[in-house]
């Protein structure tokens, strides 16, 4: 596993700032949120679906299907931590075969997750602030 700063932007003040506009959104946008999770759980067939918030040390799960419960992991243990790195879609074809190095794998195994594909949610370009994984 490499280390945490490994998972952190250049412009990661920046987009805190961003993201700290946005923070109403996840009480008040609830809704559209959960259409929106449900819509991708849908689309793609995918057995969980997540919208999640990259915070300073956490990602906050703001709405998700498939599974009982969600709220804040560490950022280090979370993969939407690596798809807001770059503005396209971060795909992990078998977490089993190939996991992740940037990440502690705890909470890899602990969903049992062989398969992550996540999109950063970007209201301005170049500041990627959630995933819809």
């Amino acid at each position: 596993m490499s280390s945490f700063s490994a998972l952190i932007p250049v412009d990661d003040d920046a987009r805190l700032d961003i993201l700290q506009q946005y923070q109403h959104l996840s009480a008040f946008g609830k809704e559209l949120f959960d259409d929106l999770v449900h819509l991708t759980a849908k689309l793609f067939k995918a057995p969980i679906a997540l919208v999640s918030l990259v915070e300073k040390d956490t990602v906050r799960v703001v709405s998700f299907s498939g599974v009982a419960e969600a709220g804040r992991v560490g950022r280090h243990e979370s993969l939407c931590s690596v798809a807001i790195l770059h503005d396209g879609t971060t795909v992990f074809e078998s977490l089993t075969d190939a996991p992740c190095t940037l990440v502690d794998p705890w909470m890899i195994e602990v969903m049992k997750l062989q398969f992550y594909a996540g999109h950063p949610f970007a209201p301005r370009k170049a500041m990627l602030l959630a995933t819809c994984a």
